[in-house]
């Protein structure tokens, strides 16, 4: 799985609850036109948010990537922000899958 972050600093929580409201609706509505399998927004108590977006191949990264580079370019006309971008590639993943249990 190929993952894309954008690690954006607004400096206060009003503002970064309103960045993360942008994102989730801009995903929402244009989620399944998306080359992305998963996508998480991350909230800190410091007035940050993480977008992690998970792609199954390098080109349906790069794909997503100029759609995210354009919201984060939208997301500065309104708010000041400090952006750093990140592509990463997993290299291990655990999830915990729930199994039933005979009584």
């Amino acid at each position: 799985m190929f993952y894309r972050f954008y690690a954006i600093k607004f400096g206060s929580q009003p503002t970064s609850k309103l960045a993360a409201a942008f994102f989730t609706e801009s995903l929402e509505k244009d989620g399944d036109r998306l080359p992305i399998l998963t996508a998480e927004i991350l909230f800190d108590a410091e007035g940050s948010i993480i977008l992690q977006v998970g792609c199954a191949s390098v080109n349906d990264m790069n794909k997503f990537t100029r759609y995210g580079d354009a919201l984060i370019e939208q997301l500065r006309h309104s708010f000041t922000c400090k952006v750093e971008k990140y592509s990463t590639i997993s290299v291990f993943k655990y999830e915990r899958q729930n199994t039933p249990v005979a009584l």
